[in-house]
């Protein structure tokens, strides 16, 4: 179910800025300056985040880390905006001796007005958790170490240089291995582009 809903939410992702070359009656819908945000060099971003509610491994929290590197991909032109593809690499770390992961891969960012954005990330990941067949209470059997990571943020540019951003992100190892319950997390972000 989780799987199926990280499938969707990046797939509108995708589908909405293919949307967006479509000549309007009603004008530009992305304007020219929400360029800014997609060509920052370098990017810190630290926040909180509920580890796995309703899972097995409910109850406590992690510290999110990321450092987002400048494009890849460039572009000027806002309707192309999302193929300005950028790289990521960051960790969920868990406060109570739980599921921690740490992951890399392209991100894309769409920004949807000059403030507001939406961005997308798919890549490779290593988590901490169990992978044998004999799994504690309260913990998460995920298969194996090696796996996936995929996350959604919705983010709200505050000046050129801070932003904040909530967040859904998911460890999976997509059936590689015997187990996949895998770990979904939810929570916000503050970011600073230099």
């Amino acid at each position: 179910m989780k799987r199926h809903v990280c499938l969707i939410v990046l797939s509108s992702l995708c589908g909405a800025p293919a949307m967006a070359g479509d000549t309007s009656p009603f004008g530009e819908l992305l304007p020219p300056e929400a360029t800014y945000r997609l060509h920052a060099p370098f990017e810190a971003r630290i926040g909180g985040f509920a580890h796995e509610p309703g899972g097995a491994e409910s109850g406590s929290t992690d510290v999110s880390a990321e450092i987002v590197f400048g494009d890849i991909i460039k572009t000027t032109n806002p309707w192309w905006s999302f193929v300005a593809m950028r790289a990521d690499i960051g960790g969920t770390f868990n406060t109570a001796n739980k599921t921690n992961g740490i992951y890399f891969g392209p991100l894309w960012t769409v920004a949807l007005t000059d403030r507001i954005f939406i961005e997308g990330s798919v890549g490779g990941a290593w988590n901490d958790g169990v992978t044998n067949g004999v799994r504690p209470p309260q913990r998460a059997g995920v298969g194996c170490h090696w796996g996936f990571h995929e996350s959604a943020s919705l983010g709200y540019n505050l000046t050129e240089h801070w932003s904040v951003m909530a967040t859904v992100e998911h460890y999976s190892n997509l059936n590689l291995c015997h187990a996949n319950h895998g770990v979904t997390n939810y929570g916000a972000r503050i970011g600073y582009s230099f």
